[in-house]
């Protein structure tokens, strides 16, 4: 696997800062969180171009963009904006074209929560079944985060039909919904698509690693067992480079990570 992290996890600033601090700590790629000015007309050609120039100064990657802002503002939180947020996502998939991103999250918590809801559920697949076909025509994954379990999710994906919908997994969030995180990866299989690296004590993402719930050693071997050896993502709690460095070689204790050359 390579390691990345989102990018709000290394305190710095301005957003240089924290991409060379990156690279210092080891790093092999930043998950970057789209913006709303991102998704606007001419905003994507733009934001490619500063990301593409940060990528090769500091030679990481970026494996998947983060739409976070439609957690309270996607279309299941605002149908009656249900298109403009559909054209949103459509950018975002052009955005990850460009600068070479294999994977959009796109999240469904909170507001934006379909909460098992048979009508949200089917018009959520409504409208992610044309813009995975997008998706696909770009080489992308258009990956779902949320609080729906396996079963829902395979159910999903048999709608849709297409190989460009997937689950991008979160080894804390799905502990602090209530599921047991290794069986829901074995459940899950091959539509995990890329996994965040997160604890839980009470809410989501609140302590360090190793200081809440999460079962690390037998989510790993979950993960191998259903081959999955792409990117680990760190979502941890923000603070400076040392106290990410002391997550990073946590994270080695239980996942094989591969070098950054």
């Amino acid at each position: 696997m390579k390691l990345a992290a989102m990018d709000h996890v290394i305190k710095g600033s301005p957003e240089a800062d924290v991409w060379e601090k990156a690279a210092s700590l080891g790093l092999s790629g930043i998950e970057v969180g789209v913006r709303p000015e991102d998704v606007l007309p001419g905003g994507g050609e733009l934001r490619a171009e500063e990301l593409l120039d940060l990528m090769q100064r500091t030679r990481l990657e970026i494996p998947s963009l983060c739409m976070g802002f439609h957690n309270d503002h996607g279309f299941v939180a605002q149908p009656e904006h249900a298109g403009r947020c559909a054209s949103e996502i459509a950018a975002a998939l052009d955005l990850c074209e460009h600068v070479g991103a294999e994977t959009l999250l796109v999240p469904f918590f909170f507001k934006n929560d379909p909460k098992g809801d048979p009508d949200k559920i089917a018009e959520t697949v409504s409208i992610l079944k044309p813009l995975c076909a997008h998706a696909h025509s770009l080489g992308v994954a258009l990956c779902y985060e949320g609080t729906l379990g396996a079963d829902e999710l395979h159910a999903m994906a048999r709608h849709i039909k297409s190989r460009s919908f997937g689950v991008y997994f979160d080894l804390a969030n799905v502990v602090w919904v209530g599921m047991d995180g290794p069986q829901q990866i074995r459940a899950l299989g091959k539509l995990i698509r890329q996994v965040h690296m997160k604890e839980t004590k009470v809410g989501p993402g609140d302590v360090r690693p190793g200081e809440g719930r999460v079962d690390y050693a037998e989510s790993a071997k979950a993960l191998e067992e259903i081959g999955y050896d792409k990117w680990l993502v760190l979502e941890t709690p923000i603070g400076e480079p040392e106290f990410v460095a002391q997550d990073i070689e946590f994270t080695k204790r239980f996942f094989p990570l591969e070098a950054n050359h």
